[in-house]
C-alpha cells in the first residue's frame, strides 16, 4: 500500500503541471557575463535602435542572485525583443532602487518594436525620484511609493487574447488596463530606459507562459507516463 501511495503521489504531482505557470520561455539573471561586461550584442540585448551608445553593463554592485545585475544609468536604454503573439504570459523582473537615487527612470513593455520603429509601448512604468512614486503611465496614472535599498519584485500579468495586462509592484496590484489599444496582440520587447538617471539594478527578468489548458512538455509526459506504468505494474503483482 506504501509503494502505490508513492506512485499516486506522483502522478498527481505530474497532473498538476498544467495550471501552473510554465517556465523556461525566457530568462536572464545577467550571472553568465564577466562583471562589468557590455550587454549590447550579447544574449539577445541591444542598445535602443541597436546602438551600442544605448547598451548596459553589468555590475556586481547590487545583485539579487550574484554575482551580477544589470546597471541602468545615464544614456542606458537596454532592450530585448522577443516574438509572441496571442496567449497569456507573465513578465517578472526584480529591481533596486537605491536610496540615493535620482531623476526619472523607466520599465518598459513593447507590443511594437523595431529598430528604427516602428514602436508601440503597453507598459511604461516611471520612477521619479523628486516624488518618490512609481506610476502606471497607461493605468490611470495610479501611484505608489518607490520602495528603496531593498529588491523589489515586479510583474506583469499579460493576456494578449483578452486584450489586458495587471501590473504589480511590490507583490501589491498597481493598476490593470488595455494591453494594447492598436489591436497588435504581441509582445515585442522590453526597454530598460535611464532617461539620463543614475543607476537602478535589475536581476532575474524573465517571460513565462500561463496556460490552465497547457499539453505537458515531453519530460512531463514521459515522467506522467512512468508513473501510470508503475502504478499498474504494482497493481498486477498484487494481484497476481
Amino acid at each position: 500500500m506504501r509503494t502505490i501511495t508513492v506512485y499516486c503521489a506522483l502522478l498527481g504531482l505530474v497532473l498538476s503541471v498544467g495550471g501552473t505557470a510554465i517556465g523556461g520561455t525566457w530568462s536572464d539573471n545577467f550571472d553568465s557575463y564577466a562583471t562589468g561586461a557590455q550587454l549590447h550584442g550579447v544574449g539577445g540585448w541591444k542598445g535602443w535602435d541597436n546602438l551600442l551608445s544605448a547598451g548596459a553593463l553589468t555590475s556586481a554592485a547590487a545583485a539579487q542572485s550574484g554575482p551580477n545585475s544589470v546597471d541602468i544609468n545615464g544614456a542606458s536604454d537596454l532592450v530585448q525583443q522577443f516574438n509572441i503573439t496571442g496567449g497569456h504570459v507573465q513578465f517578472k523582473a526584480m529591481q533596486y532602487v537605491p536610496g540615493n537615487m535620482s531623476g526619472t527612470t523607466y520599465f518598459l513593455l513593447l507590443n511594437e518594436y523595431a529598430d528604427g520603429g516602428p514602436y508601440d509601448w503597453s507598459v511604461q512604468l516611471s520612477f521619479d525620484s523628486a516624488s518618490n512614486l512609481v506610476t502606471s503611465d497607461f493605468g490611470g496614472s495610479a501611484t505608489a511609493p518607490i520602495v528603496r535599498d531593498k529588491w523589489v519584485p515586479l510583474l506583469f500579468d499579460i493576456d494578449m487574447d483578452a486584450n489586458t495586462v495587471s501590473e504589480y509592484y511590490n507583490s501589491a496590484l498597481l493598476s490593470t488596463h488595455v494591453w494594447d489599444d492598436t489591436n497588435h496582440n504581441t509582445l515585442q520587447a522590453l526597454d530598460l530606459f535611464a532617461n539620463g538617471a543614475t543607476p537602478v539594478f535589475y536581476d532575474d527578468v524573465s517571460l513565462t507562459t500561463v496556460d490552465e489548458n497547457v499539453i505537458p512538455e515531453p519530460a512531463t509526459m514521459a515522467l506522467l507516463a512512468a508513473a501510470a506504468a508503475g502504478v499498474g505494474g504494482y497493481i498486477r503483482r498484487r494481484r497476481s
